[in-house]
């Protein structure tokens, strides 16, 4: 009577998947992480101005975008003007920088800047596309 001692006879013959896995998932990781993050807005078409001043870029910048259709969109998505209250109040030290459509209503920006100067907020920018920028 022989005994192998080498030779488990549970294992099956195959292919080790394992490895394989642990690749894939460390693919996944560095594409994940690589990823550039870019805050979410919407496309506005942003009227053209003769004279303006470039705004210094912050990082604390609280966006606030009107559509042609007047409607509020802020932190990724639609808001309603009770909405952006709120958001403006969660956020007391970031600038308001306002994107809006050349074709918008004028009606819901004065709303919002009215609620804005009431909050006593003095740092308010207005985004507008330069005399040689295009869309």
């Amino acid at each position: 009577m022989s005994f192998d001692l080498f030779n488990d006879p549970s294992e099956e013959d195959g292919i080790d998947l394992t490895p394989l896995i642990d690749v894939v998932f460390m693919l996944l990781i560095f594409f994940v992480l690589s990823t550039v993050f870019v805050k979410p807005g919407i496309e506005v078409d942003l009227p053209t101005v003769d004279h303006a001043q470039a705004a210094q870029p912050k990082k604390d910048w609280l966006v606030i975008s009107i559509d042609a259709t007047g409607k509020y969109h802020a932190e990724g998505g639609p808001q309603s003007l009770e909405d952006l209250l709120t958001i403006l109040d969660r956020h007391p030290g970031s600038a308001v920088n306002f994107q809006v459509d050349k074709k918008a209503p004028f009606e819901p920006f004065i709303r919002i800047i009215d609620q804005v100067k009431t909050r006593k907020r003095e740092d308010i920018i207005v985004t507008t596309a330069g005399e040689n920028q295009s869309d």
